[in-house]
């Protein structure tokens, strides 16, 4: 049972990442994942933009991904609720250079109906959000999880890639 666990846990890693750089691509920036440091400081990808002429990249931005089954949050009306591990949250709160994002990709509880395909259409089933953090949110006291609210209306899309990277 642990193993099957893990596979479903590495999958949903590789599927979040997969949105995320099927996302950035269709806006034109450069995905990557990031070095082992920053990885360690809870970044998952970076997207850059590309500036025009001599291929330069510029206005970064640093993701942290999270992957889970739509019987894990709570959807509400405008908004949904996650309960974000600690760890992540403090490192997400870090005034830093370069803005950080948590991205929440929700999928369907069984792995058979994340994608479906066909020769005209490769459908991804359900969606990503994102948070930016404000730097004053509050430390926690809390040990494990802190429970977070996303607007439901904070897709994770090409255009806010755009807006966010002008």
């Amino acid at each position: 049972m642990v193993k099957e666990s893990y596979k479903l846990n590495d999958s949903k890693e590789q599927f979040s990442y997969a949105y995320v750089w099927a996302v950035a691509s269709v806006a034109g920036y450069v995905c990557g994942h990031p070095t082992r440091m920053e990885d360690n400081l809870g970044i998952d990808l970076v997207v850059r933009k590309r500036s025009k002429g001599k291929g330069k990249l510029r206005n970064a931005l640093d993701i942290q991904v999270k992957c889970c089954a739509e019987n894990v949050v709570t959807m509400k009306e405008k908004e949904l609720i996650y309960d974000l591990d600690v760890g992540n949250y403090i490192e997400l709160i870090k005034e830093d250079s370069i803005p950080q994002l948590l991205v929440l990709v929700v999928v369907p509880v069984s792995i058979e109906d994340w994608i479906s395909q066909s020769e005209e259409e490769l459908i991804i089933r359900k969606c990503a959000y994102y948070k930016k953090f404000d730097y004053s949110d509050k430390e926690t006291d809390n040990k494990s999880t802190i429970r977070i609210s996303i607007p439901r209306d904070d897709v994770f899309t090409p255009g806010f890639l755009r807006n966010f990277l002008k």
